[in-house]
């Protein structure tokens, strides 16, 4: 894992400013663009396996309603050809950067994830460039039970997506983080204040990333990385 002694730069679902969001040709221009490593989202298919892609549902990036997690992965590839599964993202990088993987599952929904992507990580001998996230404090629970070594963080932000109760870092009172992921309206505020080390995410402009980094940012995760990679 790295060491902090340095900042870190995260290119956020890869290169989004200029690619499809978390996609291999995405990450590879991210980690290009001289990105330590890159953020991306899995959710668990109806097959059991790891799909990467952000939403629970493929609306939004394709224009047609489905559920990822009641698809298999043949039935979200017809949909979408592009969608990578995390043994791919692995495959093309290997352990030469750091991944953020966010485990995307519905409230009060324990599934398989949190076991299944564990065992991806082992196999491909990852965890030392592994970290894992979630705004859901369960899943993060659930795997630091069968997993202790790899680094996880709460994810949060004062925005609508997120319930007001959880929008100041809450749920690392469920889960137990080793790392807390603020986004950028509330980050200033948790750099003072907490002890924890301190990722921040959708940081897109250089002068955003030079005042995190100054309060003390371990992580920055960004849109455009290519552009703030100090």
């Amino acid at each position: 894992m790295h060491d902090f002694s340095t900042p870190m730069f995260l290119g956020h679902r890869g290169l989004p400013s200029k690619y499809r969001e978390n996609t291999l040709a995405s990450f590879k221009a991210a980690i290009d663009s001289k990105a330590d490593g890159i953020e991306l989202d899995i959710h668990i298919t109806k097959d059991n396996k790891l799909a990467v892609i952000h939403d629970h549902s493929t609306k939004r990036t394709t224009g047609i309603d489905e559920v990822v997690e009641e698809l298999t992965m043949d039935e979200l590839r017809a949909i979408d050809k592009e969608i990578p599964t995390l043994e791919e993202v692995f495959e093309l990088f290997k352990d030469k950067i750091i991944y953020d993987i966010e485990l995307k599952e519905k409230p009060f929904v324990f599934s398989k994830l949190p076991n299944i992507a564990l065992e991806v990580i082992k196999r491909y001998k990852l965890e030392d460039n592994v970290m894992i996230s979630s705004f859901n404090p369960f899943p993060l629970r659930a795997f630091k039970k069968v997993c202790k070594n790899i680094p996880t963080a709460i994810i949060y932000d004062a925005v609508p997506s997120v319930p007001r109760i959880m929008q100041h870092g809450e749920g690392k009172l469920i889960c137990s983080p080793n790392f807390l992921k603020p986004g950028i309206n509330v980050a200033k505020q948790q750099l003072k204040a907490s002890k924890k080390p301190i990722s921040v995410w959708c940081v897109d402009t250089k002068k955003e990333a030079e005042e995190f980094i100054a309060l003390g940012a371990k992580v920055i995760i960004s849109n455009t990385v290519d552009e703030i990679r100090l």
